[in-house]
């Protein structure tokens, strides 16, 4: 059976680290929960897991969330989350990508940089997608999809250069402001 897996991603803004992703067939708040509490976990584990040659160091305490519109961010068991974590919550208006940038660009990285070499990928919208007929090219089987998703968020997107940080990668920045601030446990 063919499937379409979707992701739940949060990245610092200030490193452009990923700092968590989860995989879902259908999103509700435990998946929005799940996403958050891997935020704040170490991740090392799970770069090992997947096969990673880096480590996956970035974890800490979250002082400000910016979630879109979605049931599952505004449902109250995330916000109660947020609220434990002692983590300031806003959502960004619906329908205003620019206004969420800095995962959008992280999205757009991913969808440039990992799915092109899929031929059952689905594309950003139905205009660029056209008449490709992503369900009859399908490619890998969805239990391979997080692993793979993994290795590239930590072996090629947070130690390639970030425009967004000056040519810097978002690794070097993490270590960087790690060095200059530390990091607040959760």
């Amino acid at each position: 059976a063919k499937e379409r897996l979707r992701i739940c991603v949060i990245i610092d803004v200030a490193t452009r680290c990923i700092l968590a992703v989860t995989f879902f067939r259908s999103f509700d708040a435990s998946i929005a929960v799940a996403t958050l509490q891997m935020a704040v976990e170490d991740k090392n584990d799970v770069a090992r897991t997947a096969g990673c040659e880096s480590d996956w160091p970035m974890a800490g305490a979250i002082s400000q969330i910016s979630a879109d519109t979605g049931s599952q961010f505004i449902a109250e068991e995330f916000r109660r989350r947020c609220s434990d974590l002692k983590t300031d919550y806003m959502n960004a208006p619906a329908g205003i990508s620019y206004l969420r940038g800095h995962i959008e660009r992280t999205f757009s990285s991913m969808h440039m940089g990992l799915m092109p070499d899929f031929t059952g990928r689905t594309f950003s919208n139905v205009v660029e997608k056209g008449k490709y007929d992503s369900e009859n090219r399908a490619s890998i089987f969805s239990s391979d999809l997080p692993s793979i998703i993994v290795r590239w968020i930590v072996d090629v997107y947070h130690h390639r250069p970030h425009a967004g940080l000056g040519g810097q990668t978002p690794y070097c920045a993490w270590k960087e402001k790690l060095n200059e601030y530390g990091v607040n446990p959760p």
